[in-house]
């Protein structure tokens, strides 16, 4: 990807990094997997999980803005985290997934998510973003609370049949 930049985020645990083509493989296997169906999964073809992968890269040339791949200190990729903005959205959705589930309980996305919030809330000057959380997805509602977001019973849905609750993300000098 050249034209512009993508700055690397790093905490004490991770890396948020820009998406390269060798996450794919980790990428697809987790999007044929059940436990996807919480971000649009799971795929029913390497080719949906081709356009799922290009859509989560391609929004850095289009919007400015994209999924960060988050890895462990020691290069292994473990999901993804960040801002995405489809046409079909009325506000920017922050949203986060891991891979597998041998990476929960150690409150990476927390973790992540808190360096991300902090440095896009700066680097775009947004006052505020939402996640789309369906209610039985209690790690997500758990990350969305623990980000300090609130419950938006009038934000608008996507469609009029999407059963998620809206969570509102405030810029951190607000929850301060």
């Amino acid at each position: 990807m050249s034209g512009f930049n993508i700055p690397t985020l790093a905490t004490d645990r991770l890396t948020l990094r820009m998406p390269v083509i060798a996450d794919f493989d980790a990428y697809a296997e987790f999007y044929t997997q059940e436990r996807s169906k919480f971000v649009g999964g799971p795929d029913n073809s390497l080719g949906e999980s081709w356009r799922g992968f290009a859509a989560l890269s391609g929004q850095w040339m289009l919007r400015g803005y994209g999924k960060y791949i988050v890895t462990l200190k020691d290069g292994t990729a473990i999901g993804h985290v960040g801002p995405r903005h489809p046409i079909e959205l009325p506000e920017c959705e922050m949203g986060w997934c891991l891979w597998s589930e041998q990476s929960e309980g150690y409150g990476y996305v927390t973790e992540a998510m808190l360096a991300l919030r902090d440095h896009k809330f700066l680097g775009l000057s947004w006052a505020d973003c939402v996640s789309y959380v369906a209610p039985e997805n209690a790690g997500s509602v758990a990350v969305a609370m623990k980000l300090g977001a609130v419950l938006d019973k009038s934000a608008r849905h996507p469609n009029a049949d999407d059963p998620s609750d809206v969570y509102r993300h405030q810029a951190p000098e607000a929850l301060q």
